[in-house]
């Protein structure tokens, strides 16, 4: 018999299995959206577990296969919301946190803000930039369990606008309380840093708040200093995976331009800059065996930084979907030395106001697996001290005050000097056309017009090949298929997408990806997409790709020209 869960058991627990959701729940009248950004990490549905010691929130998975099979169920009666483990019958009650009023509403400039950063947790994430350029090379580089390129310009804008970003946080600080603004990025060919300077800068002009930054590491260190200097209160440098070999293996691009050294040298500098607990290095337990998840959790203490570990989590459309999910007694050890390690190297962990992260169990979520005892109760007394001793210095950091100019200048030339635009530009993106005559643009615009309806009639044509098999939908220049494949086959949720991927140019994109399994959620799972020329695309081209779509997207049997990733935002 399963026992009962503490709080924080129930937590990892539920990270290795994820929840079923009831159709007594009515999520769509008082739940934030199930939103996959960044790295995808945050496509659940954000949970509070109540706790004796401290609420805990989480992201608990439900859109993926292994949810399905969860033994847990999320359930409602009269307005109170629980978590049932059918194994033992036992019920959890658990809040379900309000989506913020700002989600829905637009900047300014005609942004939607929930496209442009979101609550994970209590802190504000926002990733700043185009896709990482791992997706970009030919073979991908990207990390294998990451979908980062998958997500931006699909469920979130490929660009943030400076002034959205402000917009965004001030609404976020002003309404939902937040302290903590976290920029993050995909490798950004050395200019990483200096890409997240200007947006570090406004938000401690104009909103005032604390501010991270996970960006890919350099070997100029001088850079941090500068980063330093514009007000970055924490960094994070994600090295995922302890083991050499495993990092090799999972993650080539970060093999290739860096390798794990470049990681360390940059955690263990800006540690020693900033103290113990303001900088982070993130890891994966799941993937790696134990041993070196220990021993990584280990490295990181001892350098004066705080582990956070991810439970890994096959996501949908990453290559390690299909992937087994992580054992919870493993992951249980695990963060019972993630809690003994910072108690060991005196960590301050759970010191900042207000910052609970959803996406991983924090070090002080896992005092609960701590063993009682004088040393247990020291380090308690210790963090209680440093939490009303660092209040004072919290609220300094957090204030709105002028940035200097130089180290911005100082990161910028920097920028200007490595890689130019060319090299995130992926092949098939040619430059804006200089202009053409008002009547050789009318022709122009009548002929894209003809050749869009011509592929639309020759998707109609194969699909009508296998009647029944297929529905289509057509609106507002696109064009939408989906297997006629009931409601639990294994192509029940794909979707392919047909439609002008910028105006002006005679490029078509065909878009696969997954809907979300919840009714009430807008959310989409990319797979890919393939950009053709009208006049180059085949009959047999379109039946391979409905072939793939439904076959449930096979990771095996990707079509030739498919793009993980790209530049340009996907219509709804």
């Amino acid at each position: 018999m399963v026992p009962r869960r503490n709080t924080c058991e129930l937590e990892i627990d539920l990270f290795c299995n994820g929840v079923r959701v009831d159709p007594s729940c009515h999520l769509e009248e008082n739940a934030r959206k199930v939103t996959r950004t960044r790295a995808g990490l945050g496509s659940g549905l954000e949970l509070v577990l109540p706790g004796s010691r401290k609420d805990i929130w989480l992201n608990v998975p439900v859109e993926e296969d292994f949810a399905r099979r969860s033994p847990y169920v999320l359930t409602q009666h009269d307005g109170a919301y629980h978590v049932h483990d059918e194994r033992n019958d036992e019920r959890y009650l658990v809040r379900i946190p309000e989506e913020p009023a700002w989600y829905s509403r637009t900047t300014a400039r005609g942004t939607e803000m929930r496209r442009v950063g979101v609550l994970q947790g209590t802190y504000l994430g926002i990733y700043i930039s185009n896709s990482c350029l791992f997706w970009y090379s030919n073979p991908a580089q990207n990390c294998r369990f990451c979908t980062t390129g998958s997500n931006v310009g699909v469920n979130e804008v490929a660009e943030k606008h400076l002034d959205d970003v402000v917009e965004v946080a001030r609404a976020a600080k002003a309404e939902s309380g937040v302290t903590f603004v976290h920029f993050n990025s995909g490798y950004q060919a050395g200019r990483d840093l200096a890409l997240a300077a200007p947006y570090v800068k406004a938000v401690k002009e104009q909103v005032g708040a604390l501010v991270g930054v996970q960006l890919f590491p350099t070997r100029d260190l001088e850079q941090y200093d500068r980063m330093i200097e514009l007000g970055a209160d924490h960094f994070s440098f994600c090295y995922e995976l302890h083991n050499p070999e495993y990092f090799a293996r999972y993650l080539p691009g970060k093999e290739r331009a860096a390798g794990q050294e470049t990681f360390f040298r940059a955690l263990e500098y800006v540690s020693r800059r900033l103290g113990k607990g303001a900088v982070s290095g993130e890891i994966i337990a799941g993937i790696e065996p134990i041993e070196d998840t220990m021993r990584a959790i280990d490295y990181i203490t001892s350098v004066g930084a705080f582990p956070t570990v991810c439970i890994f989590r096959p996501v949908i459309g990453a290559e390690m979907e299909r992937h087994p999910t992580p054992k919870y007694e493993e992951m249980r050890a695990v963060f019972a030395h993630v809690y003994e390690a910072c108690r060991r190297n005196g960590i301050p962990i759970g010191a900042a106001p207000n910052i609970e992260v959803s996406l991983i169990v924090q070090p002080d979520d896992a005092r609960e697996l701590a063993p009682a005892g004088a040393a247990t109760w020291l380090y308690d007394l210790r963090l209680a001290a440093t939490r009303v001793a660092a209040r004072p210095l919290f609220a300094w950091k957090s204030r709105r005050r002028r940035v200097p100019e130089a180290p911005l200048r100082a990161l910028l030339e920097r920028r200007n000097g490595g890689a130019g635009s060319q090299a995130a530009r992926p092949e098939g993106c040619e430059a804006e056309p200089s202009g053409e005559p008002a009547a050789e643009e009318a022709r122009a615009a009548t002929a894209r017009a003809d050749s869009l309806r011509d592929v639309f009639e020759a998707l109609r044509s194969v699909t009508d090949r296998k009647p029944g098999a297929f529905r289509i939908e057509e609106r507002n220049g696109t064009m939408e298929v989906a297997p006629n494949d009931g409601d639990d086959g294994p192509a029940a949720r794909c979707r392919m997408k047909v439609f002008r991927p910028r105006e002006n140019r005679d490029r078509l994109c065909a878009f696969f990806y997954k809907r979300s399994n919840l009714a009430w959620s807008t959310d989409r799972f990319s797979y890919g997409a393939i950009e053709f020329r009208p006049e180059a695309m085949s009959q047999e081209d379109l039946a391979t790709w409905l072939a793939w779509l439904r076959g449930g997207f096979d990771p095996e049997g990707r079509p030739a020209r498919l793009r993980r990733a790209f530049l340009y935002t996907i219509p709804d």
